[in-house]
């Protein structure tokens, strides 16, 4: 894994990204667009995702049981 560069946007300092080594600049290009800085921006501050063989996950630093704590990890993702 190495470590991806995000572009300086406030609100991004709680953020990091990884990718495994020789993924495609271009495809990372294109998954990090502003769509998406714009929402981890906006995120949580322990709100993390992975996107694992095509599938989306998505947590918080803790475990969520209340009803109310998984809604809104849910309507984050």
């Amino acid at each position: 894994m190495q470590k991806v560069a995000l572009p300086d946007v406030e609100g991004l300092g709680h953020c990091t990204a990884y990718a495994y080594k020789g993924t495609s600049q271009s495809w990372l290009t294109q998954l990090l667009s502003p769509a998406l800085i714009d929402w981890l921006a906006r995120s949580e501050d322990d709100f993390g995702f992975e996107l694992a063989n095509g599938v989306f996950c998505a947590g918080r630093d803790s475990y969520v049981a209340d009803e109310a704590g998984l809604t809104t990890l849910c309507e984050e993702a």
